[in-house]
């Protein structure tokens, strides 16, 4: 589901997005707001340190790139790829899993 948080938090009315909060927290998930302000809060923590640290950044940075309208230019992109592909060598495998 690339581009939904923030296509909703680029495209929708005030309205959709606390209906869309409202709808999370009553099933008793973070809402819209909390996750939105998540992935926005991340780009610039992640472009400092050139460095992903958690997999929230990782799905925020995901998020980010994937989102066709963004604004970044390409050396911020072409940091945020690296980063992203860093973080994706750097996971290691679930030996329960085959």
């Amino acid at each position: 589901m690339p581009d939904v948080i923030s296509g909703i938090g680029n495209n929708s009315s005030s309205d959709a997005q606390r209906l869309l909060d409202a709808e999370l927290k009553a099933a008793q998930l973070p809402g819209f707001f909390e996750i939105y302000l998540k992935v926005k809060e991340a780009l610039p923590k992640v472009l400092k340190r050139q460095k992903i640290n958690s997999i929230e950044e990782y799905y925020a940075i995901i998020e980010i790139v994937s989102d066709t309208t963004n604004n970044l230019t390409q050396n911020d992109t072409d940091i945020l790829n690296n980063a992203i592909r860093a973080f994706e060598l750097s996971a290691k495998p679930d030996p329960n899993k085959v």
